[in-house]
């Protein structure tokens, strides 16, 4: 996920995809399977920044209890045999960072899924391990007992008309784009859960390196899809028809729902009736199409640069009125908004 500052004006330092890096944290986790704190050792950072976080409450370890508690951890800890199903990292300078899924099958039974993430120094030459942490994945209800947003169709069953309320204090306007993978449950299924985080990575770096260009801002990923910002419009139906373009030669269809207005900023998030709105635009979208709001079309006024379909009314759930909104021609390509399903 990239993120820039709302201003629209992203962080030109690009981190780059990290073979080397890749492999010292493959390393790291077959030296845990191997029981070899020697190669542990020497993985790890000097520093005494040095932290080294675990599945356990009281799994907190600074550098100098870390490996003696870690080589006693290794002599108690059953056999096992893992698999890394995914694994990845980036490096911007001096600094990279990694995170692995890792399976694994003790001898005792156990089988356990466990996420693993690093972030990595350059010492005496070479990358070390300056912070680890080990998680094991709980469901949200289980741990907080609320269900939290990951997906966009999840953030749309969360959407009520009780939440909109009028925004009190505005950041300024912004143009939002949703995306969202058509019927992408069936397709994680179809895929299986390695090919399908290979898609979401295709499509998160695609889509980042296409905001950029077009100097927006990825402000969240959603599992399936993604909020981006853009300070004008005409800056989001360029990335739009970049975005459809670049996604018409992948395995699956992406809808796009563009909306302007206020908004408002809660740390490095955007909430408010703008976004809910946005949202709910991506939804009447059909897959392979960008539609956007009214709003956003009086902001483009007349123009040469972009085509679009005729305008139709759709309910937007959760939204008081019937709302105007309008597909944008792709290619020359007119979207017939007969077959954009309202939401």
């Amino acid at each position: 996920m990239v993120r820039g500052n709302l201003d629209g004006v992203s962080d030109s330092r690009i981190p780059a995809p990290s073979p080397e890096v890749v492999a010292v944290l493959r390393r790291m986790i077959h030296a845990v399977r191997d029981r070899d704190a020697g190669t542990l050792a020497n993985l790890c950072s000097r520093s005494p920044c040095f932290r080294a976080i675990g599945t356990d409450a009281d799994e907190f370890w600074d550098a100098e209890t870390y490996l003696p508690v870690a080589t006693i951890q290794l002599e108690e800890m059953p056999s096992m045999e893992l698999s890394l199903p995914h694994v990845e990292a980036y490096e911007l300078g001096d600094v990279a960072w990694g995170a692995a899924i890792i399976d694994a099958v003790f001898e005792n039974g156990v089988k356990l899924r466990m996420r693993y993430t690093a972030v990595f120094v350059i010492e005496d030459g070479v990358w070390r391990c300056v912070q680890a942490h080990t998680s094991t994945p709980v469901a949200n209800e289980e741990s907080l007992g609320v269900t939290l947003t990951t997906t966009l169709t999840y953030l749309l069953a969360s959407l009520d008309a009780d939440t909109l309320a009028p925004i009190q204090a505005s950041e300024g306007t912004l143009s939002l784009m949703f995306t969202d993978i058509e019927g992408s449950t069936a397709l994680a299924q179809e895929l299986g859960d390695r090919k399908w985080r290979q898609v979401i990575e295709d499509h998160d770096r695609f889509t980042a390196a296409t905001v950029q260009k077009h100097a927006g801002t990825v402000i969240k990923t959603l599992g399936d899809g993604a909020l981006i910002a853009f300070g004008g419009a005409r800056a989001a139906l360029r990335c739009a028809l970049d975005l459809q373009a670049g996604f018409a030669g992948r395995p699956f269809a992406v809808r796009i729902g563009i909306h302007a207005g206020d908004v408002v900023r809660s740390g490095d998030d955007v909430i408010g009736v703008t976004v809910n709105k946005a949202a709910r635009v991506a939804a009447a979208a059909a897959g392979g199409q960008v539609v956007i709001s009214s709003v956003v079309r009086e902001l483009i006024g007349a123009t040469d640069e972009f085509s679009f379909g005729d305008p139709f009314l759709v309910e937007l759930k959760g939204i008081e009125g019937v709302h105007e909104l309008i597909p944008l021609r792709l290619g020359g390509v007119r979207l017939d908004p007969a077959e954009t399903p309202a939401r």
